[in-house]
Order: structure tokens, then C-alpha cells, then sequence
């Protein structure tokens, strides 16, 4: 079982009911007639050739509760580009492709850097989720957003259910959720966190004093996760 002491300002929601995934879902499905979701994909093109995006591509097909999937496709060429459109028309959802390395999004990057924006050249995931992100705002009906790697090898339709489920919930008063996994076991796992993040938050409280936006940071549990949720106002800044 899951630990369930609550880490500071964070609340931590447990998986500690019996509820089945079907029964999520299909609440889920009740919350989109008032909340769209949208799930953010960002991924290169050679995560199409693994085992973890089959296994991701296969469970979507289950879900019926989306608006939309937006795919964020880095490292791809045209051909490439056309495969994955191809791929990605094979789900019960509608699914818009962003080809980053296209002329269309390059033209767009381009605009930015004449403005002064140079940190646009920065290619990687953080600049692919910037542009998902808003290329989704653009969509006016978008309520809800959630995204997760294209790595994950044991995927389930359950990341996005659970990612979704507390920011939707009409009963609920949650507009950021973020994913987390209790990972007990006779190893010691979180290297990042424990050896980096951890100590970087505490020597800059040690630094420059007790904070509220640290306290903040430093009441995550499994801070680096990239799954994560959050609703259209806070998505706006």
C-alpha cells in the first residue's frame, strides 16, 4: 500500500478506493459533456518505432471521453510527418499533428526570434509542449489539458483518467494535478530527485530564506514526473 502522509502543501491523493477504471471513465465521460479535454502528446518520431508507443496508441483507442489529442512531433522529416498522421488517424478522436521541424511552425518560430525571442532556438521537449500548449489555447471550447511522455512502457488508459479526473470533477476544486507513483521496493529509486532536486530546494531556502513559492516546490511528491494536468485559466498564466 501506498504511503498516504501528506507532504506539506500539496494534497495527495491516494489510490486507496476500490473504484474500477471503467467507472472513472465512464464519470468522465458524463464531465465532457460540460468540460472538453484535451490530451498534449510531445514526441519524436523514433519514439514511433518502440514498444512504449504502440502500447500508448492501443490503450487510447479505449478512451471516449476526449475532445481531442494534440501530438507535438519533434525530429521528423515530411515523410515522417505523414506517417505519424497516418498512424495517429487510426484512433476514435480526433488528433491534430504538430510538425515542428515543418515550414509552417519554423515560419511561426521564426517570427518570434525577429521579435527578440531568441530563446525559441532552444529545440527539445520543453519548447514542443510550449507550442502544443498554444496551438490547444487557440481552441476557445478547450477547457482541460493534460499531457504525459511517449516513453511510458507500461501504459495504461489510466494515466489520462486519473491526470483528468480531479480537475473535471464538478465536486472537486482542483485546477493543477500532477502525476505520482508510490514506488516501494528494495531499491532506491528518484536519483534526480533525491541527489539534485531535493538539495537544489533546500540550499536556496537555506539561501535566501523561508519562501512560499519553495515551500511550494518542496511539497511535491515524485517532483519531476512528467504527467501532469491543469485547467484552461491556469494554463493562460
Amino acid at each position: 500500500m501506498a504511503d498516504f502522509f501528506q507532504n506539506g502543501l500539496i494534497t495527495t491523493l491516494q489510490n486507496l478506493s476500490s473504484r474500477t477504471l471503467e467507472e472513472i471513465e465512464a464519470d468522465l465521460e458524463k464531465f465532457s459533456d460540460r468540460h472538453n479535454m484535451v490530451l498534449l502528446l510531445p514526441a519524436l518520431y523514433s519514439e514511433f518505432e518502440t514498444p512504449a508507443m504502440q502500447q500508448i496508441l492501443k490503450e487510447l483507442k479505449g478512451v471516449k471521453y476526449l475532445y481531442k489529442i494534440i501530438l507535438g512531433l519533434d525530429r521528423a522529416t515530411e515523410e515522417e510527418f505523414e506517417k505519424v498522421k497516418d498512424i495517429m488517424s487510426t484512433l476514435d478522436v480526433r488528433v491534430d499533428v504538430l510538425w515542428n521541424d515543418g515550414p509552417n511552425v519554423q515560419k511561426l518560430y521564426k517570427e518570434f526570434k525577429d521579435q527578440g525571442f531568441n530563446s525559441i532556438d532552444i529545440k527539445g521537449k520543453g519548447r514542443n509542449v510550449w507550442t502544443m500548449l498554444g496551438y490547444a489555447l487557440s481552441d476557445k471550447n478547450a477547457y482541460a489539458f493534460a499531457l504525459h511522455d511517449c516513453d511510458i512502457v507500461n501504459y495504461s488508459r489510466e494515466v489520462p483518467a486519473r491526470l483528468f479526473y480531479p480537475i473535471v470533477h464538478p465536486a472537486l476544486d482542483f485546477e493543477f494535478n500532477k502525476g505520482y507513483y508510490s514506488r516501494v521496493t528494495d531499491k532506491l529509486h528518484g536519483r534526480v530527485t533525491r541527489l539534485f532536486y531535493t538539495p537544489l530546494i533546500k540550499a536556496l531556502k537555506n539561501t535566501y530564506g523561508e519562501s512560499a513559492y519553495l515551500n511550494y516546490m518542496d511539497s511535491f511528491r515524485y517532483s519531476l514526473s512528467g504527467e501532469f494536468a491543469f485547467i484552461r485559466t491556469l494554463a493562460r498564466g
